[in-house]
């Protein structure tokens, strides 16, 4: 598993597509969610919105969750609060071995941070939890 180009595996890598893994549960409450690997960031922003919620999202409202955080994310709200991936509290994995791990900065932080910002060569990244903040306000003229 891992890193492709232009819609190609490297060789011998295994090309996993997720965009059957989609969801979001938002909780309004802690200003997080819960959101599967292959979700469209147009449905996390639909999903957060009516909570007065945003995501450190890109410009491109069709690219995945996974794929965007794990390349650390670099948003257009990234000057005021750093780039996503420094957004995600927990990272639920499958290990080449087949575990299924919750990663978190105290559960498997080793992994947990491994995974931010870099490509997941050896690890299947389906769920993420991250903070989501207050949305702004915007005028334009």
């Amino acid at each position: 598993m891992g890193a492709h180009t232009r819609g190609h595996p490297r060789h011998g890598a295994l090309l996993l597509r997720l965009h059957a893994f989609t969801g979001v549960d938002v909780d309004p409450i802690t200003g997080s969610a819960r959101v599967e690997g292959g979700t469209p960031w147009r449905n996390v922003l639909a999903a957060t919105a009516p909570h007065g919620l945003t995501a450190l999202h890109g410009s491109a409202p069709d690219v995945s969750v996974a794929g965007y955080l794990l390349g650390g994310g670099l948003s257009f709200y990234s000057r005021s609060y750093g780039l996503a991936a420094s957004s995600v509290l927990a990272i639920e994995v499958v290990t080449a071995a087949g575990d299924l791990l919750r990663t978190s900065p105290t559960a498997h932080p080793d992994l947990f941070w491994a995974l931010l910002g870099g490509v997941a060569a050896s690890e299947w990244s389906p769920p993420w939890r991250s903070h989501y903040y207050r949305s702004p306000t915007w005028w334009r003229g």
